[in-house]
């Protein structure tokens, strides 16, 4: 399959002139839990020619398509990319650091890794997180209904709040080292793993019945995350902009 969506990638950079500088899964296959019905969630990122960003008319920055086999495919023209970057946009810091990836200009991908933390804002970071799990929280006399991929969407936003609460970085992408942070009670880390395997065997429609524990741990949590969430201060300054901006003419020309 990786070859075929290699194959895929370059026949969409030679069609539409222009370079991919890197591309990966996202979704539950780069966070470590898909389930056999997962789509392939394809994100790239890439640059068109000099001349491209020399002329005085807007043109498209996102590329997206659907390709058979599930393959969900889209990519940010660079300068884009690096808009939201320098906003401290978590969905492509995450795709920076996903295991799976299908292209990689290596000098553009170690350099952009480079700049994160210098990007990466704690507080927005923890606001963000902690509403994703929040939108996805079943209520009460729905737990014994909540669905196996609606779990995850709820546990691994939450863990990512605890990783920053404790490191002030970004979190990593694989939900795996998120266990392995030492991040919960032995006991509910050891039901997360058999839950990991459960949908790796189960449709993503199927239905989960966490244990009480887990729950009272969920409730717990969020509370407690969006106290201390207040008493970390905002960036006093914004990220080095020039850097990116140097790092955007370096790679273009």
């Amino acid at each position: 399959m990786e070859q075929q969506i290699t194959r895929e990638l370059e026949t969409i950079s030679r069609e539409n002139g222009f370079r991919i500088l890197y591309a990966c899964e996202s979704g539950s296959r780069a966070w470590g839990f898909p389930s056999p019905d997962s789509d392939f969630d394809i994100r790239f990122l890439y640059a068109h020619p000099l001349d491209w960003y020399l002329s005085i008319e807007d043109h498209r920055d996102t590329f997206e398509t659907m390709l058979p086999n599930d393959h969900d495919i889209s990519g940010w023209e660079l300068r884009k990319a690096l808009r939201l970057f320098s906003a401290g946009n978590l969905g492509l810091f995450e795709q920076l650091h996903s295991p799976i990836v299908y292209v990689r200009d290596e000098a553009f991908h170690h350099r952009l890794l480079g700049m994160i933390p210098a990007f990466f804002q704690p507080k927005r970071s923890l606001y963000a997180y902690l509403k994703m799990a929040q939108q996805h929280v079943p209520q009460e006399d729905a737990r014994d209904r909540m669905g196996i991929k609606r779990f995850f969407y709820v546990l691994r936003p939450l863990l990512a709040c605890e990783w920053i609460l404790a490191n002030r970085s970004m979190p990593p992408t694989e939900f795996r080292q998120l266990l392995d942070a030492d991040l919960l009670a032995p006991g509910l880390a050891r039901e997360l793993l058999d839950i990991i395997q459960l949908k790796a065997e189960t449709l993503e429609k199927s239905l989960l019945h966490p244990s009480v524990a887990m729950f009272d741990w969920i409730g717990e949590a969020i509370p407690r995350i969006r106290e201390a969430v207040e008493t970390i201060d905002r960036p006093t300054s914004p990220g080095p902009v020039e850097k990116l901006n140097a790092f955007f003419r370096d790679t273009i020309q």
